[in-house]
């Protein structure tokens, strides 16, 4: 009778080392594909380089704007663009100028432009020791600081409700903070080509009587609009 292991015994080394033997080989593979025994960086293909960051900041130096027919506000003393934007968001202005220590004339001030709807389209034009923008700098004053929704040598059709004179202004700034204030939606802006009441604001007194009522005919020296400028005057403010 053997002394050597049962017969049971050597059948399961067998199947042992042939387990054995194909991990081996797996392993081989696993390493042939991914340059070592170890688990190596994803195979999965990586997505695009992320691009170059969108401008944030549409700030034109050494420029100013071809000059509109609505001219433009002195916003008072500023020493920086960041200066002069708050002086413009004050005033509710959504276009802003700076003018720095090199322009002789009015160094170190702040400006803007009566309405910012006039811009858009126009021509920047080199001015040495100037800078112009939005009040919201990720806009761009080319194309109005997308306040564009102010109606130019426009009124509504007057309305039942009527409307409520707000003193004196002569920019859609001026006329917005005074609407504001007011508690009012809407503004109304006489530039100084009215003869009758120059540079003055005003605000129609119900805003939904004001739904599809722009005016066909011309009204020079008018401009309407909404406290918000991102609201139409014509759709009541809503």
């Amino acid at each position: 009778m053997s002394s050597g292991p049962p017969l049971g015994l050597l059948f399961a080394l067998a199947a042992v080392c042939s387990l054995c033997s194909s991990s081996s080989a797996a392993a081989g593979g696993f390493a042939f594909m991914g340059g070592s025994g170890s688990v190596g960086p994803s195979n999965t293909p990586a997505g695009p380089a992320a691009g170059p960051a969108a401008n944030t900041d549409l700030t034109y130096t050494g420029m100013s704007m071809t000059y509109p027919i609505s001219n433009h506000t002195e916003l008072g003393a500023g020493t920086s663009m960041g200066a002069c934007r708050t002086l413009a968001t004050t005033e509710k202005f959504t276009n802003v100028g700076f003018r720095d220590s090199t322009v002789t004339s009015q160094p170190n001030t702040c400006f803007g432009f009566n309405v910012s709807s006039q811009l858009n389209g126009k021509d920047l034009v080199p001015s040495p020791g100037h800078s112009v923008g939005c009040t919201d700098k990720t806009l761009d004053i080319k194309k109005g600081c997308d306040d564009t929704l102010v109606y130019m040598d426009k009124t509504m059709n007057y309305p039942a409700g009527g409307h409520t004179e707000l003193g004196a202004g002569t920019s859609t700034g001026a006329c917005r903070k005074l609407a504001a204030a007011a508690g009012k939606k809407t503004f109304g802006l006489r530039d100084g080509r009215v003869t009758g009441q120059p540079n003055t604001c005003f605000a129609y007194n119900v805003d939904s009587q004001l739904i599809n009522q722009l005016a066909t005919g011309e009204s020079l020296g008018h401009f309407v609009g909404c406290v918000d400028p991102k609201k139409d005057i014509n759709k009541g403010c809503v």
